[in-house]
């Protein structure tokens, strides 16, 4: 299982670019609305900065940051942490973090949105950081779909938007392969026509490849 105590599934920072990439092109497939989105990537955060994030509405959120230095994960689950009691404090969190990636992990938007674990690599790290980690911390709900297996993508939207979307669809789009006409029809079939210049400017905006 994946959590910020066993990042041993945790892709390589370009691998897992591509995953949050293919997530988030999936989502913008599923759900028209930005708003409503689980998964969603901001190729323009900054100046050579991109930011895939994740968030449901009930008190989990998730940022990764990617630029030259490496990649960096703010996570917090509200339900496993009482927050009455003793806050977990984002410098024992990110112990040990690159200064690279400071402006980040101690700045908005994460600063108010707090912090429950914080996990990192940098481009010459051959492995994945965290400072101090709490248990629990509930990390394991948050990342669970970065292990790059799209079997828990298609459980995902069968929870979440209550449909039921083909498997190998979802493989190739996990393996970056272009995105069809075809392909978005079988993953959803209330996109309309009009939908679909949309869908193209987004896949476009965020760098993922299509035949539209």
């Amino acid at each position: 299982m994946l959590t910020s105590k066993n990042l041993s599934s945790l892709p390589d920072i370009q691998k897992l670019k591509q995953i949050c990439k293919s997530i988030s092109a999936l989502e913008l497939i599923m759900e028209q609305e930005w708003e409503i989105r689980y998964y969603s990537y901001n190729p323009s955060w900054d100046v050579d900065e991109e930011v895939f994030e994740m968030k449901n509405g009930c008190g989990e959120e998730m940022l990764i940051l990617f630029n030259k230095h490496g990649a960096v994960i703010g996570g917090i689950n509200h339900e496993y942490f009482d927050w009455e009691a003793d806050s977990p404090k984002i410098e024992n969190l990110a112990k040990g973090l690159p200064k690279q990636f400071d402006d980040f992990i101690y700045n908005e938007p994460i600063k108010s949105i707090k912090s429950t674990f914080c996990i990192w690599r940098t481009v010459l790290d051959s492995e994945w950081q965290t400072g101090e980690t709490i248990d629990p911390d509930g990390s394991e709900d948050i990342l669970y779909l970065l292990d790059g297996n799209p079997e828990k993508y298609v459980e995902f939207c069968e929870d979440y938007y209550e449909k039921e979307i083909p498997l190998d669809i979802v493989e190739k789009i996990y393996q970056a392969e272009p995105i069809s006409l075809e392909m978005i029809y079988k993953l959803n079939d209330e996109i309309e026509d009009e939908d679909i210049e949309i869908i193209k400017n987004e896949l476009e905006e965020i760098k993922y490849p299509n035949t539209l």
